[in-house]
């Protein structure tokens, strides 16, 4: 998971690259008004599928957490249903590529240590520790506290414009 710890002009070549190599098609597009998702996937053919990631504003924390949540369905899921990552909770497809996605940012053994963090640079040692971005620790952190407001200085906001070469 080190891409986690680049800057999208950085990861963004790599990221492309790498899933390209798998048959999935990963595409950015900006963010619309009153359109709440993150991120879709689609099976484009048996062997190839695209995800697309929302980009407006978003935390880090969102951004790989969408990407997570979509690989998890290209992983898992069937290849005829098409897959948008808006509030599903009650649907279980949906909350199993949550899981996937959580798990393989952070392994849930660390959400008890997670959520007793009060310093900074305790976000800071375990992202270093699991070779991720610090704001994916904070996401984390706001998930289980739901203290949505704590440690956002750690959060790297992205903007359509990182995302242009």
């Amino acid at each position: 998971l080190p891409l986690t710890r680049l800057s999208p002009h950085a990861f963004v070549p790599e990221m492309q690259s790498i899933c390209a190599e798998t048959g999935v098609a990963v595409v950015f597009v900006q963010g619309m008004n009153k359109a709440p998702w993150n991120g879709a996937m689609r099976w484009l053919s048996p062997h190839k599928a695209m995800v697309l990631l929302s980009i407006r504003g978003k935390g880090e924390d969102i951004f790989w957490f969408s990407f997570f949540h979509e690989a998890g369905h290209v992983l898992h899921d069937g290849k005829k249903e098409t897959y948008i990552n808006l509030d599903n909770s009650d649907n279980e497809t949906e909350r199993k590529a949550d899981q996937f996605a959580a798990d393989t940012l952070i392994p849930s053994s660390y959400d008890h240590e997670v959520q007793s963090f009060t310093k900074p640079k305790e976000f800071l040692s375990l992202a270093e520790k699991l070779n991720i971005g610090p704001g994916i620790v904070v996401g984390r952190f706001h998930h289980l506290t739901k203290n949505w407001k704590a440690f956002n200085s750690l959060v790297n906001r992205f903007s359509w414009e990182d995302f242009q070469s």
